[in-house]
Order: structure tokens, then C-alpha cells, then sequence
């Protein structure tokens, strides 16, 4: 989940403590699983901003594990991360390393669903919304679902797969100002389907 507001801007602090670079390491040994939720608290200003509008959350960014065949990736709605010159904002498709790359990540989490039918169904829409080059959502709007924010593709995945991991109407905004009904990624990491296998 990623906002653009003109005038505001954040310092990230880039420091890596040990505990992340164990984290690194933690995470190259997890048996992931096609479906499994991953969530980061981010460095960068839209991350700061994601707390201000929802300062009870811990995270900023969430995405859907999926096996490409020989690497676990995550796919993921996000801005400002293009992986070429003139890339667009967009799904896209990357290692779960890179995903919880210490220049990107404070803090992670990866949770899971029992039902493993239904994890694989996500991971495979999500896929597929990959393989459409959906762009990214600007507008953060759920009823458009031909644009995607990180947790509408995590949502959308799993309500396709048979799954409400949360309730629409619960959503919190605690930004003056800006209003709205938006899907923030603690709204996600605080389903009752979900349980945590692996954090730091």
C-alpha cells in the first residue's frame, strides 16, 4: 500500500540492526507454502504516512507467496519500485528475499490460512493478475478491480478463492482530513484465518 501526498515528506532511517540480517537468514530456511501472506513495515515516506492514517497497525505492505518452480515470490501491488527504466506502478512479481530486503523492510511477518485449497486459488488469481500487468490503484478504490493497492490484490485473491479474511465494513482511518473506507494491511494481519508462522 503506497499514498502520494505533495508537501509531506519523511527521513527513513537506514540502519540494519542483527536481528534483520537473522531475519534474512530465517527466511531462506521457511517451508513457504502457495498462498502464505507476507506483511512489512516499510522504510519509505508512503510507509509513514500508512501509519499516520492508521497508527494501530504495525505494518505498511502486504503481498501473496506463490512458487515460480525453483524461488518463493511474492506478488504485490506497489508504487515507486519500478524494476526498470520507464516501468510503471503495477502487480508485480519479485523473491520474498527482496521483498523483505532490509532497505525496504523494518519489520515482517509471514501468516498462513488452514485451508491450503484455498491459499493455492489466491496465489493462482493473484498470479494471474500479475500476468495481466494490472497496474497499481491509485485511487484506492475497491469497486475497480481492474486496478489493484497491495491489500485489495491480497483481499480480492482470497474472497475469489472462497475467503473473506476480513470485513469490509471494518476499516479504520485515523488521518484528519482524509476520508475514506481503505483496507490497511493490520486490517488483514488481524484475521482470525490467519496464524503467524514466522515475524521479526
Amino acid at each position: 500500500m503506497g499514498l502520494l501526498f505533495s508537501g509531506i515528506s519523511f527521513s527513513s532511517c537506514t540502519t540494519v540492526s542483527s536481528s534483520e540480517q537473522q531475519a534474512t537468514e530465517v527466511l531462506q530456511t521457511i517451508r513457504f507454502q502457495e498462498g502464505d501472506i507476507v506483511f512489512r513495515e516499510g522504510r519509505g515516506w508512503e510507509s509513514r504516512i500508512i501509519q499516520m492514517m492508521n497508527p494501530h497497525g504495525k505494518y505498511t505492505h502486504a503481498g501473496i507467496v506463490t512458487d515460480s518452480g525453483s524461488t518463493w515470490m511474492v506478488i504485490h501491488a506497489v508504487p515507486n519500485e519500478p524494476d526498470y527504466e520507464g516501468d510503471v506502478d503495477r502487480v508485480k512479481m519479485e523473491p520474498v528475499t527482496a521483498f523483505f530486503d532490509q532497505s525496504r523492510a523494518i519489520h515482517g511477518e509471514v501468516k498462513r490460512i488452514d485451508d491450503t485449497d484455498k491459499a493455492q486459488k489466491a496465489a493462482s488469481v493473484a498470479f494471474r493478475l500479475y500476468r495481466q500487468h494490472t497496474p497499481f490503484d491509485h485511487a484506492y478504490d475497491d469497486t475497480d478491480s481492474t486496478r489493484m493497492y497491495c491489500t485489495e490484490l491480497v483481499d480480492f485473491a482470497f474472497r475469489k478463492a472462497g475467503i473473506n479474511l476480513t470485513d469490509k465494513q471494518d476499516r479504520r482511518n485515523g488521518f484528519t482530513g482524509f476520508t475514506g473506507n481503505y483496507l490497511f494491511p493490520s486490517d488483514l494481519c488481524e484475521s482470525p484465518y490467519l496464524t503467524s508462522i514466522f515475524k521479526f
